[in-house]
């Protein structure tokens, strides 16, 4: 079954099967945070680092706080010489610092990485929980979406069913473009930073629910 989504920035063709449902593990900072307004949207980058949206520091680093004297730590701020709004580690847990000068959706943007891999989460005000969100039956998703989300949607969409996602980014130097396999930090990472350039990009899944991605241009 071949499906059809149109963004802004092209056209995104996705073929997909059915499968099984995903449950999120409890007693980690990513289903804190999942459970917190100071949290506007999580993008999960690998098993240990996210992405997070807030409307400010103050707020996502009380939540911080708290989560680290839960489990017997103290949130220090990390030395960045005043470059960073928010800079803070917390023992050997985790460490989080803002992204100066990037906006995602007109919020604010930070980096969370945890010492251990987390599980994963999927929070995202544009579209459905976890346990609600199905690849498209006519092939169109309503509304136009970044390509930034639409991939942690389709990513979450591979994840929920225990599939395996494989990106392929492209990569140039200098008159010569190709195309290259990339693993989830640096497949994010061009997401992030190059996903909606005029470059195509590939989202493949394979498990129980199988689909591709991709960005015509």
């Amino acid at each position: 079954m071949h499906l059809l989504k149109t963004l802004v920035t092209g056209a995104i063709a996705v073929a997909a099967l059915s499968a099984p449902a995903f449950a999120i593990e409890d007693n980690s900072l990513r289903l804190r945070l999942m459970e917190s307004s100071s949290a506007d949207s999580i993008y999960a980058i690998d098993e240990k680092t996210m992405l997070v949206t807030s409307t400010g520091p103050g707020q996502l680093a009380g939540e911080l706080e708290g989560f680290c004297s839960k489990n017997g730590e103290t949130l220090v701020r990390m030395d960045t010489k005043g470059a960073k709004t928010l800079a803070v580690r917390c023992g050997k847990l985790f460490e989080a610092e803002s992204l100066e000068g990037r906006q995602v959706n007109g919020k604010m943007v930070f980096t969370v990485k945890s010492s251990v891999p987390e599980p994963f989460v999927f929070k995202n005000s544009a579209y459905p929980p976890i346990d609600r969100i199905a690849a498209p039956q006519d092939g169109r998703i309503p509304g136009s979406y970044s390509s930034l989300d639409l991939y942690q949607y389709m990513y979450a969409l591979c994840k929920k069913d225990n599939g395996t996602p494989a990106t392929v980014v492209t990569k140039r130097s200098g008159s010569m473009v190709r195309l290259t396999e990339a693993q989830d930090a640096e497949a994010f990472d061009y997401i992030f930073n190059s996903g909606d350039s005029k470059d195509p990009w590939y989202l493949e899944c394979a498990g129980e629910k199988r689909f591709l991605v991709e960005k015509n241009y």
